[in-house]
């Protein structure tokens, strides 16, 4: 009888051991589908094997138990900005994505560029729970939201408005 014994490593398997022995007799096929994959500790996820998991029992060399070691890497985390337009309250969902790594801390210089909105004031990225992200550790994928509101220039006389136009930010007027 031979064995591959896969060892979680710092993460653990479905059943909360930390390895999972297969065994089979010389030439049997190993299906790889039948080997779980092990948790990784917050914040890591499975990257693989630390070498090739082999496709039969035994081999030539006579080594009758063969173990295979799990690797992690860090989790990226994806932020997604999205916009919301106050005065036609259109959303625009994706306006960007952004990657970090899990535990990143957020700072200001990691935060969107206020976005090219011509006519607009960009009221700022706010995150689900409507509030600030700025020293806050990245532990999943969030979505950032963003508003902009146009600004007009109303024309009026004795108080009654004739005409409005979307302003250009910086023009004359």
């Amino acid at each position: 009888i031979y064995s591959v014994v896969f060892y979680a490593m710092s993460g653990e398997f479905d059943d909360g051991t930390a390895s999972y022995e297969i065994t089979g007799k010389y030439g049997d096929a190993i299906s790889l589908s039948d080997i779980p994959v092990p948790t990784g500790t917050e914040g890591y996820e499975f990257a693989g094997w630390d070498k090739a998991v082999p496709t039969t029992f035994g081999n030539d060399d006579g080594i009758i138990k063969t173990e295979i070691k799990a690797t992690y890497k860090l989790k990226k985390m994806t932020i997604t900005y999205r916009l919301v337009n106050l005065d036609t309250n259109k959303v625009y969902e994706s306006y960007k994505t952004a990657e970090f790594d899990y535990g990143t801390v957020f700072t200001a210089d990691m935060l969107e560029a206020s976005p090219d909105t011509d006519g607009c004031l960009f009221g700022g990225w706010l995150g689900e729970n409507g509030y600030s992200v700025i020293g806050k550790e990245i532990k999943s994928d969030m979505t950032l939201t963003g508003t902009i509101t146009p600004v007009y220039v109303i024309y009026s006389l004795d108080g009654v408005e004739s005409s409005r136009e979307k302003a250009k930010i910086g023009a004359e007027v």
